[in-house]
């Protein structure tokens, strides 16, 4: 056979490989997963609320100390309906957050916050090369808020350990990689909207990485 012709056979199969192989990092329709992350979830303490409350108690904040950030963690699973929309439940710990408000007269109001909850989301993938895409999420999510609070000197505390579940919105966005058609690694960041057990609102952001492995696919 003529080369010209060969190459151009061998060029039609390239072609033809290419258009019959799936993009290596598309979600597959009737694809199950599940997967964890890791990272570090940020709050944002209002001093001023605090300082408000302290001051229609008779006392004055000399100092404040805040812990705004704390290790954060996620389980999840979903199901994938076609190439671009899934859906996707999740068990999430946003960790711990503190404060210390020093007052005058002499005395310290220790304050603690833990939340932890689930989600349900609805997850967009957009695939930008064979092995990156973008996700994008918006849900709800239920998060109990676990409050505690120790006074010292003539600071005293009515209610020491108050708590609230409540539904609220999020969000987030991120990109993922395939090392494999079933082994996805996952970056991603999210807004969690969170409501305490004293009646006040607030956003905690959520950054991690993790893993994601399809049940549809083998991790080849």
């Amino acid at each position: 056979m003529h080369p010209i012709s060969l190459m151009r056979l061998a060029g039609l199969a390239a072609l033809a490989s290419l258009v019959a192989a799936p993009a290596f990092a598309e979600p597959v329709p009737g694809d199950f997963y599940g997967g964890a992350s890791i990272g570090q979830s940020r709050s944002k303490i209002d001093d001023a609320v605090i300082t408000a409350d302290l001051q229609s108690a008779g006392f004055a904040t000399s100092s404040m100390t805040n812990d705004e950030q704390a290790p954060a963690w996620k389980a999840f699973a979903g199901y994938q309906f076609d190439r671009y929309v899934g859906i996707e439940g999740s068990y999430f710990s946003l960790g711990h957050f503190a404060f210390t408000s020093n007052t005058v007269p002499a005395g310290a109001l220790d304050g603690r916050i833990k939340l932890r909850g689930i989600a349900l989301d609805l997850v967009g993938t957009l695939p930008l090369s064979e092995r990156f895409s973008a996700i994008a999420r918006v849900g709800a999510q239920r998060a109990r808020t676990s409050d505690s609070f120790d006074g010292s000197g003539y600071v005293k505390v009515l209610s020491a350990n108050p708590s609230i579940s409540k539904t609220n919105v999020k969000f987030g966005a991120g990109l993922q990689y395939a090392f494999t058609p079933g082994l996805v690694l996952r970056g991603e960041a999210e807004r969690y909207r969170v409501d305490d057990a004293m009646g006040d609102h607030g956003n905690v952001d959520m950054y991690s990485v993790g893993l994601v492995f399809s049940f549809g696919r083998a991790a080849q």
